[in-house]
């Protein structure tokens, strides 16, 4: 089956296009991403604001157009935190179907922590042993705990790159209380994630900051999927980067990291959460994987 799976996130808004076969394996025929911002300000006054309206419309209306071209079968799009938060999620929904006639699913954070650990292990066929997927989005991370397809453990907490640059980061670079501030609220926050052997277990991280960090490490001039998937973080190199991001602006993390300007600003803040994150839980390698949300919902998508 042809499916298309749009996941409508705080920060990014993604595409995948995919043939799933009987047996469950996906083979990707398009993979987009948008920067839409959607949870702008989400944070302060939980509510979308008309900027990101638009912003949504038109990629939307951009996805829709690639879905017809390539034959879909079948299209699922879901958002995730700041959809959850926004006081008027309704009216959006009812303006992007309106627009797009496409029906937005809002997930909440156990859906959405299931549905990424599926997505996320869709790449590492053959794991057995025991995984964590860890997800910094936007407004949330979430983490998931199970062994091979089983899911054992999950939890979503509300700290993101977006939410918490909002709330901390006032200045660029960061000042040093800023930082103090926000892993402050990160030692709380983080503390609510379910624990795991971190002796035994694969720690799988999904989404922009860590392909991101990945693809820094590798040197790509371009991004490359391929390279980024699978790539080893260690804990050091992590702890590398965010001293390096710690001095610059977001200017600085644009034109000479080369980083997407859509996330360039709010880089640090995810950074920052992966580092606190490892070091609490000792925690010395994650696996960065390009799958996520998206496989996860696609997946789904096929067996319904």
């Amino acid at each position: 089956m042809r499916v298309a799976s749009i996941d409508i996130g705080t920060n990014t808004m993604l595409l995948l296009i995919a043939d799933i076969d009987r047996g469950g394996e996906i083979h990707v025929v398009s993979d987009r991403q948008r920067i839409v911002r959607l949870g702008a300000s989400v944070d302060k006054g939980r509510v979308i604001l008309p900027d990101a309206f638009e912003r949504c419309g038109t990629a939307l209306l951009a996805y829709r157009q690639e879905i017809r071209a390539h034959g879909v079968e079948r299209t699922v799009a879901t958002g995730t935190s700041a959809l959850r938060d926004a006081r008027n999620r309704e009216e959006f929904i009812a303006a992007m179907r309106d627009a797009t006639g496409i029906e937005i699913r809002v997930l909440s954070g156990e859906e959405e922590a299931r549905f990424t650990y599926h997505g996320a292990l869709s790449g590492f066929p053959g794991t057995t042993g025991p995984c964590a997927v860890l997800d910094i989005g936007g407004g949330s991370t979430e983490l998931t705990i199970g062994t091979g397809s089983d899911v054992s453990a999950f939890h979503s907490t509300d700290v993101g790159a977006v939410r918490l640059t909002e709330q901390f980061f006032r200045h660029a670079p960061p000042l040093d209380e800023e930082i103090a501030a926000c892993e402050r609220a990160l030692a709380s926050a983080l503390a609510q994630l379910p624990d795991f052997d971190s002796q035994t277990t694969i720690l799988i991280g999904v989404a922009g900051t860590i392909t991101t960090l990945a693809a820094l490490e590798l040197g790509l001039e371009s991004y490359d999927p391929a390279a980024v998937a699978g790539h080893p973080l260690a804990l050091e190199t992590i702890r590398k980067w965010h001293d390096v991001m710690r001095g610059m602006n977001t200017e600085e993390l644009r034109h000479v990291l080369r980083i997407d300007p859509g996330r360039a600003d709010v880089m640090f803040a995810g950074v920052t959460i992966l580092r606190h994150f490892m070091q609490m839980r000792g925690v010395s390698t994650c696996i960065a994987s390009e799958r996520g949300l998206r496989f996860g919902t696609a997946l789904d998508a096929a067996r319904s």
